[in-house]
């Protein structure tokens, strides 16, 4: 990708509440609004589906991440009238009134940071785009951001800007399906893997916080079954003859890429080391090769020791890594 020169100013003109931004860019007109109703969530996540296909590696968010943040965001507005994640957006189209970009700033499970980190989305075709994103970003106080190794572009862009690369960061791993054999799923006697239906989510809350430490709410698991991404007989836990929630993962598929993605996966710490989750992972990967799916991938902290054994030996192979940037960190 070479490098974009700013061919004009921005032309800011008032529409009622809200600002939007003409931007000629690189020879281009860009139109830039904030945020204004959950069909800009939806294009978003149309937007990541885009850009993946044009180039794998660009952004930093995949498909499954970002669904499962958009539906949450959309249950804290409806359900908890809490509305205050809207205030930090920027959507950009093109002339013709595609979404071509997007930043916004996130948390993590409401785990609140000030300032917050931010999510920068951009279509390969229109890279130059980062520039005027990072700068919306930086004028609402951006000072962290996530951004993929592979992607040398706004790695150099992040570090011209003055931000500095974490040591610790996510790694990102990929496994192929079509084409492969069924694998062999060993679980030990009185184990069984079902299908998690809506009776069992208060059992299923528990154990992902067993695991994770963080309690989900009905109002907020319901939303995310409405995601693009959600198959619902792709919820699967392992039980024992007690009817107790041993392990559990759940599998989101981009049916666009013909792509899955794991997200969570997790196994209660009184029923650990018994192979359940390697059990259920190769359980969902046939059920993947069943519908056609050429590919599943997944995400784990680089100091996740347990986790990245397991993905290894379950034949996910790591394919890039994300690194948090910090503006002004010497770490």
């Amino acid at each position: 990708m070479g490098t974009h020169t700013r061919a004009a100013q921005n032309i800011v003109c008032n529409n009622s509440a809200e600002t939007i931004r003409v931007i000629k860019e690189a020879c281009m007109n860009y139109t830039a609004h904030p945020y204004q109703s959950r069909n800009d969530l939806y294009q978003i996540g149309k937007l990541i589906r885009r850009a993946y296909a044009r180039q794998k590696r660009f952004n930093a968010w995949s498909f499954c991440r970002y669904d499962i943040w958009a539906l949450r965001r959309i249950a804290d507005a409806g359900s908890f009238n809490d509305h205050s994640w809207q205030e930090y957006f920027q959507l950009m189209q093109d002339e013709n009134g595609l979404l071509v970009g997007a930043a916004f700033a996130f948390d993590n499970h409401h785990w609140r940071k000030n300032p917050e980190p931010y999510a920068l989305i951009v279509d390969p075709d229109h890279a130059q785009l980062a520039k005027v994103l990072f700068d919306w970003a930086e004028s609402s106080g951006m000072c962290e951001i996530e951004v993929l190794q592979g992607n040398t572009f706004l790695c150099d862009l992040a570090q011209l800007r003055g931000y500095t690369r974490s040591n610790d960061f996510m790694i990102l791993r990929e496994k192929i399906l079509m084409d492969t054999p069924h694998e062999t799923v060993s679980l030990p006697q009185g184990y069984s893997i079902r299908t998690l239906n809506q009776s069992e989510w208060n059992c299923y809350f528990e154990a992902v916080h067993a695991v994770f430490n963080r309690m989900d709410t009905p109002q907020a698991f319901a939303s995310i079954q409405r995601a693009p991404s959600n198959v619902h007989e792709l919820h699967l836990n392992v039980v024992n003859d007690q009817n107790q929630i041993a392990a559990f993962c759940s599998v989101w598929l981009d049916r666009e890429n013909n792509l899955a993605e794991f997200e969570p996966v997790g196994t209660v710490p009184q029923f650990q080391k018994q192979g359940l989750a390697a059990a259920l992972i190769a359980y969902a990967c046939n059920r993947l090769r069943e519908m056609n799916c050429s590919q599943v991938n997944v995400a784990s902290w680089s100091e996740s020791i347990g986790a990245n054994k397991l993905y290894s030996a379950c034949g996910l192979v790591e394919y890039d890594r994300l690194y948090d940037w910090k503006k002004g960190s010497s770490t």
